[in-house]
């Protein structure tokens, strides 16, 4: 069983922002992982397995739109991934954005760091890995976010693990989608919501990611 996890993501905005940094100690605390560790990889430094991957959720949606079918609502995005027997290896979900807060959190400088360590009290955090003693975020107030931090929640919770499920028989155009890998425990299609809900809810609320 997985205890500690240690991070690598792309250095999309959405990601790189203090409502991500902050949250991840909640987000241990609800998995029972404990995050060590998250890192932005280097500007135009490549993108993330996620997002490569994605390449091949795209091309199967593609066929699907040749074939003269709709794709315009969350209920049909679910409808086309589970075309053809699916992809190998992925579930999607639809989901629900629940709104909690609209106050914005802040970290100076956030765009300049790219390394965070998780200490007890602290978060360390660098511009280059292992280059200076770093910055220290004090965990004080401002670690309880979790009633700040929007929530994505799933329609359909517990898929069948033999195939893709379309969670709902209706359209839903304000929907939101998200995939993650089969036979996955549970904490990770938690992870999976988490992320993506992070990048809904900065890309909506226009974020400045500061």
């Amino acid at each position: 069983m997985t205890k500690n996890a240690y991070l690598r993501s792309d250095n999309a905005g959405c990601y790189h922002s203090a409502e991500t940094i902050l949250s991840l100690r909640q987000l241990s605390k609800d998995t029972g992982i404990t995050i060590r560790r998250f890192d932005f990889s280097d500007p135009q430094g490549g993108k993330g397995p996620s997002d490569r991957y994605a390449a091949v959720i795209k091309s199967h949606i593609r066929r699907y739109l040749n074939e003269g079918h709709d794709v315009l609502t969350a209920a049909q995005f679910i409808t086309a991934c589970n075309s053809y027997g699916g992809v190998k290896n992925v579930h999607a979900f639809e989901c629900q954005l629940t709104s909690r807060s609209k106050n914005k959190l802040k970290i100076n400088d956030i765009i300049k760091l790219h390394n965070f360590i998780y200490e007890t009290i602290a978060i360390r955090s660098n511009r280059a890995w292992n280059v200076g003693t770093g910055k220290m975020i004090i965990l004080d107030g401002s670690a309880n976010v979790s009633s700040k931090i929007n929530s994505l929640v799933c329609v359909n919770p517990s898929p069948e693990p033999a195939r893709l499920i379309n969670s709902s028989a209706d359209d839903h155009s304000d929907g939101a989608v998200f995939s993650v890998l089969k036979d996955s425990p549970a904490s990770y299609s938690q992870w999976q919501s988490y992320w993506t809900s992070r990048k809904i809810i900065n890309e909506r609320s226009g974020n400045d990611y500061l």
